[in-house]
């Protein structure tokens, strides 16, 4: 379909979305249009972890203005296409970074990653504009209309949830800093810390800043190392103990007024993640390789027991 540094693709976009919603918008009552809008720009053309690579901060700006214009369109055509009471927006990585190190430039450093983690697609989504930060890099590609056609005003908030990063400045990296291992008195998944204190912050922040919203947590969920299967299962007690500290969290936002429609754990089964390939095992249900043969974690059982409830369960005794 081409490449986010051509404005066109916002059109084929809408008209992918037009497409989706012809086929299935009589019977999907909510719909997500991207997930993480904000890796296209910022791991695609800024940084260049991922396709198509580029490492230049120009070409951030311009890809994150076209996803923008893109979210728009394809908000626009499942609005038209799609039945009374579709519930449409998207999933919104609300990446936090830190400095841990307190210094001012390690503080100075993050301030362009949290903008366009957290703020380039949302704010402008809800008619707030970008940020003052981001408008050197965004601000020659803005055509007359764009702002306006750009603030859709979801009909919820998808927010996706994981962990606070940790950084220090770094001039010659591409966004000005380098990723650092996390402070080792936090309790840790395979990759990021657990950090249910700043999911509630999250929470709490979110629903304040965006005219209170629903919220529905679209992602949250913690990859390991698993133990091998026995008796049919994968024991998971950590996983376990720390879903039930993000529920609590939630719950406790729940409860200081925020209104929270519900959860959903990535992932379902071990996923291929990202540039990480199989490594990284989020699922509630093992899958074996090479066979594919799917095995359940303690940690569905438990997840499963909180649904039912609609509650959160107590954890099971080793």
């Amino acid at each position: 379909a081409g490449d986010f540094l051509d404005r066109d693709v916002a059109r084929k976009m809408g008209v992918y979305a037009e497409l989706m919603a012809r086929l299935v918008g009589d019977r999907t009552k909510t719909w997500l249009l991207f997930n993480e809008p904000g890796v296209i720009p910022i791991l695609g053309y800024g940084a260049g972890m991922f396709a198509p690579g580029y490492q230049n901060l120009d070409y951030m700006g311009r890809a994150l203005h076209h996803v923008n214009l893109a979210h728009a369109q394809a908000f626009k055509a499942v609005r038209a296409n799609s039945s009374v009471g579709t519930k449409i927006s998207s999933a919104f990585n609300m990446m936090y970074f830190d400095a841990p190190s307190g210094k001012q430039e390690d503080i100075d450093s993050i301030k362009l990653a949290n903008a366009v983690w957290r703020d380039g697609i949302t704010m402008p989504a809800y008619g707030k504009g970008y940020p003052l930060i981001l408008m050197p890099y965004v601000e020659k590609y803005i055509q007359p209309g764009d702002m306006e056609a750009i603030a859709i005003h979801p009909d919820f908030f998808g927010l996706n949830f994981y962990s606070r990063f940790f950084v220090k400045a770094n001039p010659k990296a591409p966004l000005g800093h380098d990723i650092i291992e996390p402070p080792k008195d936090l309790e840790r998944t395979q990759e990021m810390p657990y950090d249910p204190d700043t999911f509630y912050q999250v929470l709490m922040n979110t629903y304040k800043f965006y005219d209170e919203p629903e919220i529905i947590v679209t992602e949250f969920g913690f990859p390991f190392k698993d133990d091998a299967p026995s008796d049919g299962w994968v024991s998971d007690p950590t996983r376990i103990k720390f879903i039930k500290g993000y529920l609590e969290s939630a719950h406790k936002a729940y409860q200081d007024g925020v209104n929270l429609k519900g959860m959903i754990y990535w992932s379902a089964t071990d996923n291929w993640e990202w540039t990480q390939g199989l490594d990284k095992r989020f699922g509630l249900i093992h899958v074996e390789h090479p066979s594919l043969k799917r095995i359940p974690k303690r940690s569905l059982e438990y997840f499963g027991r909180c649904i039912k409830m609609n509650g959160i369960a107590r954890e099971p005794e080793l």
